[in-house]
């Protein structure tokens, strides 16, 4: 009697300590083995998450004329079913092809995305943190060959907006100057580079045009995640970079070039 009470106590004990273990890690220890989701990006970034990790789709096959929801321009735009031959195509449920205009996102999968609205503006070239971004960067280029972009939002749900800045000259440099191109946050005043690719005038064809495509809010957290876009010259193609900041600065998580 002793012994089968002791090993009562001995299951709850190991019961309680596992509930314990789950409370804690078992959103984690879901995601690692049952979570999967797709994630393409126009004009041909194919990802998808698995195990815990994200990793770029090999086979089309995979999620072919399977329903995602798309936005486009980081707007709603419907259920579709996506599939892909050098772009991406959208057809509803009798295979009639419906046409979009702008940046396409489409998820499919059990991990809960937002997609986030946002505003971009083209900023003067001649406000002071251009000219401070040159400094600290040792950046030689003229001011009128210069692009710059700002973007306002409450990036890590403290109730002030951060600021998202894309600043680049890229194939507008002049001879003997930078050609550079540079993304950067502003949180509290302080800066945090998240982008930033600084070459000689005669490698500008190693370069490519910065841009966000979208922000995301990966398990709705309220910590938002930023997806970039980089455009080379002619028909090089163009690059996306996924960004997070679990480690409370933004890194890349997965990139597709």
């Amino acid at each position: 009697m002793k012994d089968k009470r002791k090993y009562i106590i001995v299951f709850i004990i190991l019961a309680i300590y596992l509930l314990i273990v789950f409370l804690f890690n078992g959103k984690n220890i879901i995601r690692e083995n049952f979570d999967s989701s797709y994630m393409m990006i126009s004009p041909s970034t194919q990802w998808k998450f698995s195990k815990g990790n994200w990793t770029s789709v090999t086979n089309v096959v995979e999620y072919s004329m399977k329903s995602f929801k798309t936005y486009v321009n980081s707007k709603p735009f419907g259920n579709y079913n996506v599939t892909y031959n050098d772009k991406f195509y959208l057809f509803d449920d009798k295979r009639n092809s419906t046409h979009y205009n702008g940046k396409l996102l489409a998820l499919r999968g059990t991990v809960p995305i937002d997609v986030i609205d946002f505003k971009e503006e083209t900023i003067e070239i001649s406000m002071p943190i251009i000219k401070e971004v040159l400094l600290e960067r040792k950046i030689k280029a003229s001011l009128e060959t210069i692009r710059a972009r700002k973007i306002e939002i409450d990036l890590d749900n403290d109730k002030e907006k951060e600021q998202i800045y894309t600043i680049y000259n890229v194939f507008n440099a002049k001879e003997g100057e930078n050609s550079f191109a540079v993304i950067f946050i502003v949180n509290d005043n302080k800066k945090e580079y998240i982008y930033e690719k600084i070459e000689k005038y005669e490698n500008t064809l190693t370069m490519c045009t910065p841009y966000i495509q979208n922000i995301i809010d990966i398990d709705k957290n309220k910590k938002y995640e930023i997806i970039m876009g980089c455009e080379y010259f002619s028909n090089n193609g163009t690059c996306h970079n996924l960004y997070n900041n679990n480690t409370k600065k933004y890194e890349s998580i997965i990139r597709n070039c």
